[in-house]
């Protein structure tokens, strides 16, 4: 299946409009209620390599994220970045750093963990 297909099958059925390139940069007008992406990268098909992108994209982003946006991230389906933030999402849970990620109905975002102090 080509990029260009599984972006196709990604966003079937969701609302837009607007053509896309891989970039964000909209290239024109689309049919109402499909939104079409030309990817300018190939699919990531590497666990861990998808994890680090999910991690960049819900660090750098700041706020919550939609699972449809991270699969494109990707170039997989919504079942692969699923997984693939869950998996990251147990990383960090058994990680002593300060950060998590939470999971907000169909949405992620990464912030930071709350803290308790025992006194």
């Amino acid at each position: 299946m080509s990029a260009k297909e599984r972006v196709e099958e990604l966003e079937a059925g969701t609302g837009g409009g607007a053509v896309v390139t891989g970039s964000g940069k909209e290239i024109g007008g689309g049919t109402k209620g499909a939104v079409q992406l030309e990817l300018d990268f190939p699919p990531t098909e590497d666990e861990r390599e998808q994890e680090a992108i999910i991690e960049a994209v819900l660090f750098t982003m700041g706020n919550s994220v939609e699972l449809r946006q991270l699969a494109i991230a990707i170039g997989q389906s919504q079942e692969v970045a699923r997984r693939a933030v869950e998996r990251l999402m147990e990383r960090y849970k058994t990680a002593a750093g300060g950060m998590e990620i939470t999971q907000l109905e169909d949405c992620y975002q990464m912030c930071t963990r709350p803290i308790t102090m025992k006194i």
